[in-house]
């Protein structure tokens, strides 16, 4: 399950520093005086609430892939999908 969430963990922190940090530039934090605080402000932020919600989304993802309903691939010879 850590290899998955280091999978999620790095689209889902890299896809929400880069929201956080337009976010921050649209809202006029970009005068000269501390852009460069402002931007690494949000990026960590972008950071910190990644991790919490990339945990949330692994163990969903985790618990559908146990599912012992869904169909799956069989080691036969035509490897089509069976139930069981």
């Amino acid at each position: 399950m850590l290899r998955l969430w280091s999978v999620v963990f790095s689209i889902t922190s890299t896809v929400l520093m880069g929201i956080f940090m337009v976010v921050v530039l649209v809202l006029g934090f970009d005068s000269l005086r501390n852009t460069t605080m402002d931007v690494i402000l949000a990026v960590v932020a972008g950071l910190v609430v990644s991790i919490p919600l990339s945990w949330f989304f692994t163990k969903k993802l985790y618990a559908a892939g146990k599912n012992e309903d869904a169909p799956r691939i069989d080691e036969g010879s035509h490897g089509q999908f069976t139930k069981g």
